[in-house]
């Protein structure tokens, strides 16, 4: 059954390996509907919510936190490093059921203080239509994208702080580790999977062939892009990267060698004489 035009559409990405499909979010009025749909998008309703249990018997080794929230309660399972080894929600609302589901899968893994400090975030980056201009200027957060979010952050941070009374707490030092679907991947279909990815973005932005080009990676996880005359669009590859083939990628632009010999062997000169 379709949802009705006045609610509010989730449309998640299909390559968010640790989300389910989801229909419920994030198309407010300050949305802009992409033109067309692409293949990286899906629609289709979840309908299994694997989460959505008190923690159950099984799980007894480990400190356990119980939050409650606008009707919606969050159960963590934490070892002794502060680590989520399970999450749980129970919720009745059926925005509020699919987010929860999501973010449980989403924080599992990690320690309370980063899912505290960007486990939100991570969220509705994860969950971000890359189609679609936001419209919200400065920084995205989980408070200025859309009020649904609320719940789950008041939720974590409430569950953090708990959490405090009694274990310190310092700086939060948490750094995601390279998937191992990325990492399994050869160099070459590496760079074939970039290659189509940059392709699929020029064709939403509206660029051409020669826009923007994958010229070589570095190690796991370094883009090297040619970009001449677009190189304002490497943020959003960067992001679109990002969320359709792996979270730790980062974008860099190739250098380019300048090619008036007279300018450049000025500059050289300008360098010894300094």
């Amino acid at each position: 059954m379709e949802l009705p035009q006045n609610k509010r559409s989730w449309i998640a990405s299909s390559r968010a390996r640790n989300l389910p499909n989801l229909v419920l979010i994030f198309h407010r009025a300050r949305f802009r509907r992409p033109t067309r749909p692409t293949a990286n998008l899906c629609a289709t309703r979840s309908r299994t919510f694997s989460h959505q249990a008190p923690l159950a018997g099984r799980f007894l080794e480990g400190t356990q936190i119980r939050q409650r929230a606008s009707g919606s309660e969050l159960f963590l399972l934490l070892n002794k490093r502060g680590l989520i080894r399970h999450a749980a929600f129970e919720s009745k609302g059926e925005l509020e059921t699919a987010l929860l589901e999501a973010f449980c899968r989403l924080i599992e893994g990690l320690s309370l203080q980063e899912a505290s400090d960007h486990g939100v975030l991570r969220l509705e980056y994860k969950l971000r239509n890359p189609a679609v201009e936001l419209g919200i200027p400065g920084i995205v957060t989980p408070e200025n994208s859309d009020p649904m979010f609320q719940v789950p952050q008041t939720l974590i941070r409430a569950a953090y702080s708990e959490y405090k009374k009694d274990h310190t707490s310092g700086r939060n030092y948490w750094t995601d580790k390279i998937s191992r679907e990325w990492l399994s991947l050869t160099p070459a279909e590496r760079m074939e999977q970039l290659q189509t990815a940059t392709e699929h973005f020029r064709t939403l932005e509206g660029l051409a062939a020669d826009a923007l080009r994958v010229v070589n990676m570095q190690h796991e996880t370094r883009v090297i892009v040619d970009a001449p005359k677009h190189s304002d669009a490497l943020l959003r590859l960067e992001a679109y990267l990002r969320q359709t083939l792996e979270p730790q990628l980062e974008v860099l632009l190739a250098e380019r060698q300048d090619t008036n010999k007279p300018r450049e062997n000025n500059a050289k000169a300008k360098d010894l004489s300094g």
